[in-house]
């Protein structure tokens, strides 16, 4: 009985351990440093612009402990609708330290009054390259962030225009992967953990086998399936509207996965694949620009590249699901099974 009991102790361990979930990033770019705080869940005003008289504007202090150069703030919230004449892309957040501005961070919301009764917003803006911190800052210290309107459409004593609600504000540091043709190190899939990365494409590479792509490099412990999706996102050149082509190679052999490559099921023109089922063992993603030759016949020493015609950037996720293994039951099950054979063979 004491054995049993620590077998079932040790594969309950296992089980709990498998539970833990993590993120990663791709060496050698992305996020690679952060600090996040949550304004609180509000409602903040957006009443009329800064320095009006008897402004009704939510204006909240927030602290960052810091530690590292930030190039990038992001906001996360929701807004919602009070003037029925207010443009969601009217509704401005403005941040500030010790008296010097930093931004006026404007909502990307539509340009008209046709919105409503909520948007919800994530949106990031580039601290280098003007105004106070050209290089970027260490994000230590008090800040002060102030809700605002541009244009006031709610005149009325008391009344505001737009609110915002549950909202974080994020500090972080992205480091460009190279523009194209790099190579990068994934890691281990582990079944749950989400992989995520970004990149860019350029313009600057010429069609061909010096095309734009760049590798990821993955290995597999257990057999499963793995779905892949690369989508639009602003991090670098702020251009969203990319067109990538992936495809999946064993690494060893070079070869391609059969079926493993894809065009346009992704978002927009990005790619995507569901559910590719893979076995244990070293792999390569290539992730191309349009008219990447991916086909049943391609090896990662054949292929040739598209070129961009203007910069654009990449996200990619990458999600690994393990071939289930037995129950606990179904091993407590054979377990007994077995130790009732061996019992009856002792007789």
């Amino acid at each position: 009985m004491k054995v049993r009991l620590t077998a079932l102790m040790i594969l309950l361990a296992g089980i709990v351990a498998a539970e833990v979930r993590a993120d990663s990033n791709a060496s050698g770019g992305g996020v690679t440093a952060s600090e996040s705080k949550s304004l609180g869940a509000g409602p903040f005003n957006h009443d009329n612009p800064v320095g009006t008289s008897g402004s009704l504007n939510s204006v909240v202090n927030v602290t960052f402990t810091g530690g590292f150069v930030a190039n990038q703030v992001r906001f996360i919230g929701t807004l919602n609708k009070v003037a029925s004449g207010d443009y969601a892309s009217e509704n401005d957040i403005r941040v500030t330290k010790g008296g010097t501005s930093l931004f006026n961070w404007q909502n990307p919301g539509v340009g008209s009054s046709s919105w409503g009764p909520t948007y919800n917003y994530d949106s990031s803006q580039s601290i280098t390259g003007s105004g106070a911190y050209p290089g970027g800052i260490d994000p230590a210290g008090n800040w002060t962030v102030t809700f605002y309107n541009s244009f006031q459409d709610n005149t009325g004593p008391g009344l505001v225009d737009s609110t915002s609600t549950n909202v974080t504000m994020e500090f972080r540091r992205i480091d460009p992967l190279q523009d194209s043709n790099g190579v990068f190190s994934a890691g281990t899939l582990t079944s749950g953990v989400e992989y995520n990365s970004v990149g860019e494409f350029a313009v600057a590479q010429t069609a061909g086998a010096n095309g734009n792509n760049d590798r990821y490099n993955f290995t597999l412990l257990s057999d499963g399936t793995l779905s892949v999706e690369t989508f639009g996102t602003n991090v670098f050149t702020g251009n969203i509207n990319g067109d990538t082509e992936i495809g999946i190679f064993n690494a060893n052999t070079g070869a391609i996965v059969t079926g493993a490559f894809d065009d346009d099921s992704g978002p927009g023109l990005y790619g995507a694949l569901t559910n590719v089922t893979l076995t244990a063992g070293n792999y390569t993603l290539v992730i191309g620009d349009y008219d990447t030759n991916f086909s049943n016949t391609s090896t990662l020493s054949n292929l040739t590249f598209g070129s961009a015609t203007s910069p654009y950037d990449y996200g990619l996720k990458m999600n690994f699901t393990a071939v289930p293994e037995p129950s606990t039951a179904g091993i407590l099950i054979v377990c007994e099974g077995g130790l009732l054979l061996k019992r009856r063979r002792a007789v």
